[in-house]
């Protein structure tokens, strides 16, 4: 870094000198400083594909995802078969939501250069975002060609299988990413789940808790372990795996779900109707005002007088009568 400074102090003009700046404050994780100096080296070159890309990047790394989009744009101007600004514009529209555009993007790079297994990985998770499941399958198939030890793309496909109730061809996937890395969460908890469909139970629970002594922190896999619990009516443990999830995640709708279930099948009717208010309460929250009503009324149906359903669902109404 100092040697950039000291070539700078004596020539500011030297847009290598910037570039090869911003190079290093990049790879300190100082983004804002990289971008000022690629920033630099582009106002005296303006047509240096490298700092373009290097500035969305670091925009990207940032969180910056619309200002990154235009410097790929922008290096995608000057050369419109650099495959590696393609693929991170598809990352930056991936991040953005706009999984049909990211896809138009991989493509592009894959037009260019088809052995770039990380962009066949994340057009197969913008695919599976989109519920095209055997289409994700096939792109991670096509990264597994290239990168068969790719454990997130054993676990991902493993997840595609699932959503298409391909149960035990998911396990089979699970199991080679965990062959790979054992201490993979995400790996574990997708195993669970296609356990769990085959009311492999036991089983199910066994593996949750696998994901969860690596993830803690991961509310999903509390709230799958609890509904596994419920599956065997162990309804106390499955209470203590919602309220687990729930610490996590208070609008964590299937934790509310299956803990006002579990709540009733223990015959805590009371309970049972505050945790449908309270499930009413974070559907409210995130603006999903049809299914907070029915939540409410569920409340109701078991104690008709609980204040804080009937005042939920007055505002439920009020606001679903304003959203149309």
């Amino acid at each position: 870094m100092r040697a950039f400074d000291r070539g700078l102090a004596i020539d500011q003009n030297q847009w290598l000198l910037w570039h090869g700046k911003g190079d290093s404050l990049d790879s300190l994780d100082c983004h804002r400083e990289a971008i000022e100096a690629y920033g630099q080296a582009l106002e005296i070159n303006h047509k240096n594909v490298d700092a373009w890309f290097k500035k969305g990047w670091s925009l990207a790394c940032l969180n910056h995802y619309e200002e990154a989009l235009a410097a790929y744009d922008e290096a995608l101007k000057i050369d419109q078969n650099y495959h590696k600004a393609w693929f991170m514009k598809g990352i930056a529209l991936s991040e953005l939501k706009r999984y049909e555009d990211a896809i138009q993007a991989y493509d592009r790079a894959l037009a260019i250069f088809q052995n770039f297994a990380i962009v066949w990985f994340s057009r197969g998770n913008a695919l599976h975002v989109l519920g095209r499941n055997e289409d994700a399958i096939q792109a991670y198939d096509k990264a597994l060609l290239i990168d068969p030890n790719d454990v997130l793309a054993w676990s991902n496909k493993g997840n595609a299988l699932w959503n298409l109730g391909r149960h035990e061809e998911a396990i089979q996937a699970c199991d080679r990413a965990l062959a790979i890395d054992p201490k993979n969460a995400a790996a574990w908890s997708n195993k669970g789940n296609a356990l769990f469909n085959l009311e492999r139970y036991e089983e199910a629970i066994a593996v949750y808790d696998r994901a969860i002594a690596i993830d803690q922190n991961d509310g999903d896999t509390w709230s799958n372990k609890g509904s596994a619990l419920c599956g065997l009516r162990r309804y106390e443990e499955a209470i203590n795996a919602f309220d687990q999830a729930l610490a996590i995640d208070q609008n964590n709708i299937t934790a509310w779900n299956y803990k006002c279930l579990a709540l009733y099948n223990l015959g805590h009717y009371k309970e049972a109707a505050d945790a449908w208010s309270n499930q009413g309460d974070a559907l409210f929250d995130l603006e999903r005002y049809e299914e907070a009503l029915q939540a409410y009324d569920r409340a109701l149906k078991i104690d008709a007088n609980n204040r804080f359903a009937l005042r939920g669902r007055e505002c439920a109404a009020d606001a679903l009568k304003y959203a149309r």
